[in-house]
């Protein structure tokens, strides 16, 4: 019955998040490594360099589309800015990206149970996973965070 009320939640506020939301902040952009700087007398090693460039810039740009997709899927619980337009869901940003890959890691490997996570995360790879821990664990809430020992993280958002 419980999981019934929270799928209805879920279903309820999923179009709420997008509303609530002001000015979500872009996905982190993915660079390529390098670019490479072919200075050569010789146009067929000038081609293949740019076809590597540009093949670089494919693989980046379909890695950011599925990383914006992945965030689409979490923004009706945890919202676009980690934020969650529900109070029974956990606000994800500013959180440390190491705890956020191991309750993803535990959700997705059933040592931590929850029907409507482990569906989640089913579709996703540990590198799907720790792209959107490096994701959450960027958006600044403005407060700061402490390490183990207690002291403040300079780091910190």
């Amino acid at each position: 019955m419980m999981k019934l009320i929270q799928f209805f939640i879920f279903f309820s506020f999923s179009m709420l998040s997008y509303a609530v939301e002001i000015n979500p902040p872009e996905p982190t952009k993915l660079e390529p490594s390098d670019k490479i700087a072919a200075k050569t007398s010789n146009p067929d090693m000038l081609h293949i360099a740019e076809q590597e460039v540009d093949f670089d810039e494919q693989q980046l740009l379909l890695k950011q589309k599925k990383l914006n997709t992945q965030i689409d899927f979490c923004a009706p619980c945890h919202g676009k800015t980690g934020h969650s337009p529900v109070p029974i869901y956990p606000n994800l940003a500013g959180q440390h990206q190491e705890y956020l890959l191991k309750q993803l890691l535990a959700f997705k490997y059933r040592r931590r149970k929850d029907s409507i996570m482990q569906g989640m995360v089913s579709r996703l790879n540990e590198d799907d996973m720790l792209e959107l821990a490096k994701y959450y664990a960027n958006i600044s809430t403005g407060l700061s965070q402490t390490n183990v020992t207690g002291e403040a993280n300079e780091n910190s958002n």
